[in-house]
């Protein structure tokens, strides 16, 4: 608040000045009406650890009362795990409450006891006094990713990252690699600059396209070495301005060519006749929506869907199934896609959406992918 005098001066002044008050009453609104104070909770904080290899967990609390809630943000193996919130935060009662939504409901974290210092939060989960948190000030932006295979990979994290396993045969396999900035206040976004091979292990064909997610494309070869492959591809992400910045890593296994592997298949029968079948199916899906339910339960389903193959033109055809967005076409066998022989990854769902977060509408993509391999 100004001192009174100071103020009768400012009136005094402006009584003197009177025709010149229209010409600057904006520079003396903002003379006069400083800026709200900010909480000090805003700003962005992470958990600490004197082990390197221990995962992170970074909290973002912007002015506007939304925030980033990010576990794994230090993992450069790309396990981020995302979620965003409202919150509250007061002062008197020391209470902070995060508000998450999920499919339209919402969940609540509140921690108690808060204390805030410049350098510091401290506070109690749920009034549990057992499980303290602290959190420390993060003083410049961070950056973060997410990896997500498109078709289907078998995944192994036992080692406490990820391993992605190719087969042995030639094949194509892509994934979207999703790049996050955790700061307070805004800044360009991320994405990822560029891919290589880390020369610490055997090299693979792999592009990366796109902004944001990006995808990455892996070439593998038919190893026929007789032994198994491992390789790294370094990913670099950062922004425009290099204010965050970001490099990670992902590995990938592939397994030996097995012995009398594809070689043809139908594509040498001497019938002219189309050649009908069915195959198990998986279905994977991903949304940009965190806590999308159908995405969530259709991602990891089976089914058995048709295939068909004209040797007259080598073309290969699948049905979608009952996961696909249209599944009574062609007499309940879905949507028919053009495929090929080996493994295919097909879309065959998804569309744009939205939701809110607090008063702010925000629009994502969703698709959902049919995996199949066609003998």
């Amino acid at each position: 608040m100004q001192h009174t005098l100071k103020r009768l001066a400012r009136t005094l002044l402006a009584l003197l000045f009177l025709p010149l008050a229209v010409a600057f009453s904006s520079c003396q609104k903002n003379d006069e009406e400083p800026d709200d104070p900010v909480s000090p909770i805003v700003g962005t904080w992470s958990t600490q650890s004197d082990n390197i290899w221990d995962d992170l967990t970074c909290i973002v609390f912007r002015a506007n009362g939304t925030g980033i809630y990010a576990e794994n943000y230090n993992s450069v193996e790309g396990k981020l795990d995302i979620d965003n919130f409202s919150y509250t935060y007061d002062e008197n009662t020391r209470i902070i409450t995060l508000i998450f939504t999920d499919g339209g409901d919402f969940e609540t974290e509140v921690y108690t006891g808060v204390t805030v210092t410049d350098e510091q939060i401290t506070g109690f989960y749920e009034n549990d006094y057992e499980h303290l948190i602290s959190l420390k000030r993060v003083h410049g932006p961070r950056a973060s990713f997410y990896c997500e295979p498109v078709e289907y990979i078998e995944t192994n994290d036992a080692l406490g990252f990820p391993i992605y396993y190719l087969p042995g045969d030639a094949g194509t396999y892509h994934f979207h690699i999703r790049s996050y900035t955790l700061w307070h206040e805004y800044i360009p976004p991320v994405t990822v600059l560029s891919v290589e091979n880390d020369p610490n292990y055997d090299p693979i064909s792999c592009t990366v396209s796109g902004l944001n997610p990006s995808t990455l494309t892996v070439n593998a070869s038919a190893n026929n070495s007789g032994k198994e492959k491992s390789h790294g591809l370094d990913l670099k992400i950062a922004n425009s301005d290099y204010s965050a910045s970001f490099n990670g890593i992902i590995f990938l296994h592939q397994k030996t060519q097995e012995a009398g592997g594809n070689n043809g298949g139908n594509s040498g029968s001497d019938s002219t006749e189309p050649q009908w079948g069915k195959v198990t199916a998986n279905i994977a899906a991903y949304s940009g929506y965190p806590d999308d339910s159908y995405v969530d339960w259709v991602d990891g389903q089976t089914d058995q869907v048709d295939y068909v193959y004209y040797p007259s033109t080598g073309k290969y055809y699948v049905y979608g199934g009952i996961f696909c967005s249209d599944n009574t076409a062609n007499g309940g066998k879905g949507i028919r896609y053009e495929a090929k022989q080996g493994y295919n990854s097909i879309q065959i769902d998804g569309g744009a959406d939205y939701y809110y977060l607090g008063d702010r509408r925000i629009n994502y993509r969703w698709e959902v992918y049919l995996r199949v391999t066609l003998p």
